[in-house]
């Protein structure tokens, strides 16, 4: 679940390594982020997700090489770009809760326990100043136990995002997509290498297939993803605006 984009030097959170760790600023500056394309989303947060960003699925290899399926949410058009972010400013008005860890993540799942980690390039750790990751018997401060229940919760979540994800594969609901675009300065953009649903696919669903998906909140949330593909339009206008301020620079 570590995004190689955002974490630069990802560690397991170990009692004797962080000892002495310290978080010295608040996270305000999310220009760490500003090559960050796509971010793993949880199902929960698909309707408020849907209001800013495409929800889309990407083909990840999970830690024993086997094939997943995730959702998340595209932030650019191409790779390395995110169009929410302008300077150290997150622009949109809701953040993926597994942005909203960091510098915190999760490194895995072992034996249903979450595995903690964190990225240690962040500038925002200190070995003098602000508040202790782990107190003196490298035990987890109360600020950390709080931010480990958060992760903890998402972990749950994300299983689910997976398991929603394996659900689309199995049905076959799942397709290779490529949007295009002709933006009004001349460009045209291509963007593939993920997939969405096939809304033909789904319409030929059986009777039972449909009422287990409404029973079971999956209806809903391929309803909020094939609602959020309208966004791709708003992530070429906001290129658009992007190339023209720096055109007139």
């Amino acid at each position: 679940m570590i995004h190689p984009n955002l974490y630069r030097k990802p560690a397991t959170l170990e009692s004797q390594a962080h000892r002495d760790l310290r978080i010295a600023q608040t996270k305000d500056d999310w220009s760490v982020a500003a090559g960050l394309n796509t971010m793993f989303i949880a199902p929960m947060e698909f309707a408020d997700v849907a209001l800013e960003y495409p929800i889309v699925f990407v083909k990840a290899v999970d830690e024993q090489g086997a094939q997943q399926v995730l959702p998340a949410a595209a932030f650019g058009l191409t790779q390395g770009e995110n169009l929410y972010v302008e300077g150290a400013t997150w622009t949109a008005n809701y953040i993926p809760a597994m942005l909203r860890l960091y510098p915190f993540g999760i490194a895995g799942i072992a034996d249903e326990r979450v595995i903690i980690a964190i990225d240690e390039a962040w500038e925002g750790w200190s070995r003098t100043e602000g508040e202790r990751v782990l107190d003196d018997q490298g035990q987890p401060t109360e600020k950390t136990r709080n931010m480990m229940d958060q992760i903890g919760k998402v972990a749950v979540e994300v299983q689910r995002g997976l398991q929603f994800g394996q659900l689309l594969q199995d049905t076959g609901l799942l397709m290779e997509t490529r949007f295009e675009a002709d933006l009004a300065n001349g460009e045209k953009i291509s963007v593939d290498g993920f997939l969405s649903v096939d809304a033909d696919k789904l319409g030929a669903l059986t009777d039972q297939q449909v009422l287990e998906f409404y029973r079971n909140g999956v209806m809903a949330l391929i309803h909020a993803h094939q609602i959020s593909m309208r966004q791709m339009a708003r992530l070429a206008e906001k290129r658009l605006r992007r190339r023209a301020a720096e055109a007139a620079r």
